[in-house]
């Protein structure tokens, strides 16, 4: 591949693939690492993640308080953009497909993505 065929993202040189983030738990660290790993941008679903998880499952199991829902779905998602960075060992990007204001930081209005800053 030329480099005229490449991506240049943050200081990256990624080939031209972003793999989609797709929810029921497909697109979690392990497959989000692997393609940042081989130097593309991989992406994580962030849809209840806690499934992959049992210590989360314990914790979730008869809960019905969408809060309590929510905090351990974050704690998951924490867990998981650093377990997809370790696997991509800098070489590739790992991006979060979010479908839903999932911190205050990156909600406008009540609108997922509007707003949303990377810390510097």
């Amino acid at each position: 591949m030329t480099a005229s065929h490449l991506l240049a993202i943050r200081g990256h040189t990624l080939l031209p693939i972003v793999q989609g983030g797709m929810g029921v738990g497909v697109s979690a660290h392990r497959l989000a690492g692997a393609v940042a790993r081989a130097r593309a941008v991989g992406t994580i679903a962030s849809i209840d993640l806690r499934h992959h998880h049992a210590d989360l499952m314990v914790q979730a199991k008869h809960c019905r308080d969408k809060d309590e829902l929510n905090r351990l779905n974050l704690i998951a998602l924490d867990r998981e953009i650093k377990s997809a960075l370790e696997i991509a060992a800098g070489k590739g990007l790992v991006a979060v497909n979010v479908m839903k204001a999932a911190l205050p930081s990156c909600s406008r209005n009540g609108r997922a993505g509007s707003g949303c800053r990377t810390p510097s």
